[in-house]
């Protein structure tokens, strides 16, 4: 049997992804090409209390490989709507 590989060996040497929400796709493009990430920006808006056009959240959020691709989601401009709470059963 095999050893149990490191988390390193597992899932290479991670790095927090910078909050760029909010921002252009310039700046935040900027920002985390500065920091080593590839990046790459899907046109197709998702639902952000940001304005439309700005970057609405990353993919992956939180943390990925060292080097790794980050896509930009850009803000439709319309926050999702709260989740509607259904009756009671009776």
């Amino acid at each position: 049997s095999f050893p149990r590989p490191s988390e390193k060996m597992a899932y290479g040497t991670q790095r927090q992804i910078p909050t760029v929400t909010c921002q252009t796709v310039e700046a935040a493009k900027s920002t985390l090409e500065s920091q080593g990430f590839k990046v790459e920006v899907n046109e197709v808006p998702i639902p952000s209390s940001c304005p439309a056009g700005m970057v609405a959240g990353t993919e992956p959020a939180g943390r990925t490989i060292d080097g790794g691709l980050v896509v930009l989601r850009k803000s439709s401009g319309v926050a999702s709507p709260p989740p509607t709470a259904s009756p009671p059963a009776r």
